[in-house]
């Protein structure tokens, strides 16, 4: 118990960054270091899977539980046609959303193809809160130019680029958060900025 809370104190005392604009942010402190004495620390081994009630499929839909189609489209700054809803043991765990295709605007928009989502929307419960968090920061750890930012109603969640559409090479912005015992991520295949993905996150957190 005495760990889970300084691990925790830990957290809260970290720096936050803007959610609002593109400046260098400090990188990210993996919070999973318990510190026994003045010299000697030692690291909690993280739980890296999640609770998975069965498989994951997908499957086209007219729109998404988690998130308007035209609140998606105004947040990531692009047209926005097909949908696809993500179902593990019958329980919606996300959602992908896709370029229009097949239109003059497609190409001169620079709009990804078919196949490419631009958005993909993914939660996932661990065992608990600790656990959740730790795999959050392990994800912004993997990736690059990984922050803290300060998300709706006080969550603490963090931006990082990863390889999401792989013409991209690794630049995209992802933002992920937890709460409680669940983490969401939230990837685009916006490169030049973070803010699109850290407003997909409020729009969830606030509740579509």
């Amino acid at each position: 118990m005495r760990r889970v809370l300084l691990i925790l104190a830990a957290c809260a005392a970290a720096p936050l960054a803007s959610c609002t604009s593109t400046p260098s942010r400090a990188p990210v402190t993996p919070d999973v270091t318990v510190t026994h004495t003045k010299t000697a620390t030692r690291s909690v081994a993280p739980d890296p899977h999640p609770i998975v009630a069965g498989p994951t499929t997908a499957a086209g839909a007219r729109s998404c539980p988690l998130m308007a189609t035209r609140t998606a489209a105004d947040n990531v700054g692009m047209r926005l046609a097909r949908i696809t809803v993500l179902r593990s043991g019958g329980t919606v765990i996300g959602c992908n959303f896709f370029a229009l295709q097949g239109s003059p605007l497609a190409t001169s928009e620079h709009l990804p193809g078919p196949k490419q989502p631009v958005i993909s929307i993914v939660t996932s419960r661990y065992g608990t809160d600790l656990a959740a968090h730790n795999a959050m920061v392990l994800l912004a750890r993997a990736g690059t130019s990984g922050s803290q930012v300060q998300l709706h109603g006080g969550t603490v969640g963090v931006v990082y680029r990863t390889s999401f559409d792989p013409h991209d090479r690794g630049r995209d912005w992802v933002c992920a958060f937890t709460r409680g015992a669940g983490l969401t991520v939230i990837k685009t295949v916006v490169t030049d900025t973070s803010v699109n993905a850290v407003a997909l996150a409020n729009v969830l957190l606030r509740g579509r």
